[in-house]
């Protein structure tokens, strides 16, 4: 049977960091599940804002923020070094407790008010992560259909997911706190005119593809978990957005 909000163990309260967080879980999970859709405007208007700000930064100079953004990008690591802190724990608790079908396919961590707020954290981070295109633009870099896709995509995807508490939550939010705590890591030093060794982007290179690899077949499992009549709470449809 597929979980339901009702059914999700409430714990309003919750410490993090010695913080105490006062996070209404249900209140979030419904209202991500009644406005999902605002994911399809916020991301309109991304890719509106990506076609403006390249028209209007055309003969104009691009601007100097090399330090803003070692900040910025100073900031979105610490933030997905403190996420991958506290939900790396629950993702190999669930491996080694339910196996690959259950990490994959429960969603045992809905229990865990903490790890809820991390999950809902990792989604509206999507939305300040637009800021990374911001300063590609303003500085003039070049700018792939890759990365706006994905960012646009992304944003949905998150918005999507969230309130159905699907088991494959886990592996996205985990991968990519642990992956963007490496990569935005390296951004802000590298802002800072810091030189590394070669092998260092091609680590971070080499993470990121595997994090689209692993996300596939976990998507692909959940996918053949459903077609073979294996209990999984991910439909079809949702099984098959990933690869979108």
């Amino acid at each position: 049977m597929d979980l339901k909000v009702e059914d999700i163990a409430y714990n309003r309260s919750h410490t993090s960091y010695g913080y105490k967080i006062d996070f209404d879980v249900r209140y979030w999970l419904k209202w991500h599940n009644q406005y999902w859709s605002i994911s399809l405007l916020l991301s309109a208007l991304y890719i509106v804002f990506v076609f403006v700000g390249q028209k209007l930064m055309e003969n104009r100079k691009p601007f100097n923020l090399r330090i803003h953004l070692s900040v910025w990008s100073g900031a979105l690591a610490i933030f997905s070094i403190l996420g991958a802190f506290k939900m790396v724990p629950e993702f190999i608790s669930a491996l080694s407790n339910e196996g690959l079908h259950g990490a994959i396919c429960r969603s045992s961590y809905v229990h865990s008010a903490e790890q809820l707020f991390w999950h809902w954290l990792f989604v509206w981070s999507k939305l300040i992560e637009f800021g990374d295109t911001a300063f590609i633009i303003l500085r003039r870099q070049k700018l792939s259909f890759l990365h706006v896709y994905h960012h646009a995509l992304t944003l949905i995807c998150v918005f999507c997911f969230f309130p159905a508490t699907v088991g494959i939550n886990r592996w996205t939010g985990t991968m990519n706190y642990f992956v963007h705590s490496v990569m935005y890591s390296y951004y802000s030093a590298k802002a800072m005119r810091i030189n590394f060794p070669k092998f260092i982007p091609m680590f971070i290179t080499s993470i990121q593809i595997l994090q689209m690899f692993v996300g596939l077949f976990a998507s692909s499992y959940a996918l053949g978990s459903k077609l073979s009549n294996y209990h999984c709470n991910l439909t079809i449809g949702q099984a098959l957005f990933v690869f979108a």
